[in-house]
């Protein structure tokens, strides 16, 4: 994370980058065996000031990176058995995640009618 100039997206739980004297941990994020965690789901900030950065999580607005019923994920299946398909999720709508994380497909959800809707 470090080396990245622009914001990334990240989840609650996901490891944002090691924290020592240059780095450390501010609003959105816990600490924790030398990491720094994201506590929020939002845009990953640095702020960086005598040499030392300031990691934050804002959570800025309405965009969620966080699936929710009607969203639409792009993801790469990672294995399929007899009822349901593991996925790795990459992107939530237009937003590309710093770290994929997993998704359950179950083979009674997929249809081509009755598609649940909220």
């Amino acid at each position: 994370m470090p080396e990245g100039n622009g914001h990334l997206l990240c989840v609650p739980g996901e490891r944002l980058c090691e924290s020592n004297e240059t780095f450390i941990g501010g609003e959105g994020t816990y600490t924790l065996n030398g990491y720094i965690f994201a506590s929020v789901a939002g845009k990953v900030e640095q702020d960086v000031r005598d040499k030392i950065t300031l990691i934050k999580v804002s959570r800025g607005g309405e965009t969620s990176v966080m699936p929710e019923v009607g969203s639409i994920i792009t993801g790469r299946v990672l294995s399929v058995n007899q009822l349901q398909a593991n996925i790795s999720i990459l992107a939530v709508g237009e937003n590309m995640l710093h770290t994929p994380f997993q998704g359950t497909l179950k083979k009674v959800n997929v249809r081509q009618h009755e598609i649940d809707r909220w």
